[in-house]
């Protein structure tokens, strides 16, 4: 996982990983030594009251009555504003900024919202005749527009005109990307409002291609109400313009349904996120990755790992959302990339990060009521151990580690609700 900025305001190297934490104060495992209070941990810990105190951070949260909205109704908002260390009350901020973006990019509505306590209720009217759409409702503080990386609030409403089906439809592609040539399966689930499958029925799909129709087939549900419709995509598509639909008599009317093929062509990006923070030669490392189309959004990858010399390493697969992982073991320090294979049509080859010649490698497996942590190490050396959540260090520890796996415990059943740091220094 990457390591977050505030590391570098800390200490030089560090090996970083976050983990996820449930319920408060940290247990030392037997095989942790003492919790001891050192020098460098006394000095970690004015370094980031320092930073906090510095550069406090606002945590915004706003929670509608819905998502879906018909012209003319009322957004109703509660929105908390909190301290980003403490989960109390901000004591920089009181003035909450909520806009209401439009389809088209503009703001449609703006409050200046009052929190006392950290805390307040409001309302945004929508006008009777606003056009339909996905609008977004962004919230933020003034002091949050300082920070270059802050993440604003953000959510997603659809506001349109509610004609209820007199069927329940269901149309979701088996993979996030398809390219040029590629076999697009669908599967598609039919209900009426009873929620009675509408087994054996018989509907048309249509596949259109820039507004032409590419593709028309006869097609009927099996006795669970579901189908998987399949279709080759051209292999020398040009467009990611496809659309696909499908048509269903019921009642004496056609009721239909529709979806975007995610069609990848040949612009894709993909992050490597090695698990610790870096790719270290002969040391075992399990590395994320999750890619993206042109547009930003996730896409569904195959790919084969390659060393410097052309040689197959491993493979990968997205699992989902176009986010996936791999097991690695650098064997040199040359240059390992990746060629993907799904969708067919990408040619690029995405090069890994920098294999380090020496370092350390943090994983980190969630085992019930406990973390297995493992350090791999390519020499002796004398470490600390410290966890913090929100600025605050939960345990500190110093030990011995030999080159290879060193193996430990945490319990988790006390550590403090959030997302605590485990770094390695």
């Amino acid at each position: 996982m990457k390591t977050i900025s505030i590391k570098k305001v800390l200490i030089g190297l560090a090996v970083t990983i976050g983990l996820l934490a449930f319920v408060p104060m940290l247990t030392a495992n037997q095989i942790f030594l003492n919790p001891v209070e050192t020098d460098f941990v006394q000095e970690l810990k004015e370094k980031l009251n320092n930073y906090y105190n510095t550069l406090p951070e606002d945590r915004v949260y706003v929670q509608t009555d819905k998502t879906l909205y018909r012209p003319g109704e009322t957004i109703w908002l509660s929105t908390y504003l909190l301290d980003g260390k403490t989960l109390k009350a901000s004591t920089k901020s009181e003035i909450l900024h909520v806009e209401l973006i439009a389809p088209g990019g503009n703001i449609a509505k703006k409050l200046s919202v009052v929190n006392k306590k950290g805390r307040s209720t409001n309302q945004i009217d929508l006008d009777k005749h606003v056009l339909g759409g996905q609008y977004t409702l962004r919230a933020y503080t003034n002091w949050q527009k300082n920070e270059k990386d802050t993440l604003f609030f953000s959510k997603k409403l659809t506001v349109q005109k509610v004609i209820l089906p007199r069927i329940k439809m269901k149309l979701d592609f088996q993979r996030e990307a398809f390219g040029p040539g590629d076999m697009c399966i669908a599967k598609i689930d039919l209900e009426n409002n009873s929620n009675e499958v509408l087994a054996n029925h018989a509907f048309e799909y249509q596949v259109k291609i820039k507004n032409k129709e590419f593709k028309r087939e006869s097609a009927k549900t099996g006795n669970d109400g579901s189908m998987y419709i399949e279709f080759n995509l051209p292999k020398h598509l040009k467009t990611s313009d496809v659309i696909l639909t499908a048509l269903i008599p019921y009642q004496n009317q056609t009721e239909s349904i529709s979806r975007s093929v995610p069609v990848v062509l040949n612009d894709i990006s993909i992050e490597f996120m090695p698990e610790g923070g870096d790719l270290v030669y002969n040391l075992p490392t399990k590395v994320a990755f999750r890619a993206f189309n042109e547009t930003g959004k996730p896409v569904d990858v195959e790919g084969i790992v390659f060393d410097e010399d052309d040689n197959e390493v491993c493979t990968l697969k997205s699992f989902h959302f176009g986010m996936g992982a791999f097991s690695l073991t650098p064997k040199n320090n040359g240059n390992y990339y990746v060629q993907i294979t799904k969708p067919v049509s990408i040619a690029k080859q995405f090069e890994l990060p920098e294999i380090m010649s020496a370092g350390y490698v943090l994983n980190v497996e969630n085992n019930n009521n406990d973390l297995a942590v493992t350090i791999q190490s390519s020499v002796s050396d004398h470490l600390h151990l410290v966890m913090q959540t929100r600025g605050k260090i939960i345990f500190s520890s110093e030990y011995d580690v030999a080159p290879g796996a060193n193996r430990f415990n945490i319990e988790t059943s006390k550590l403090p609700i959030g997302v605590s740091q485990l770094t390695v220094f």
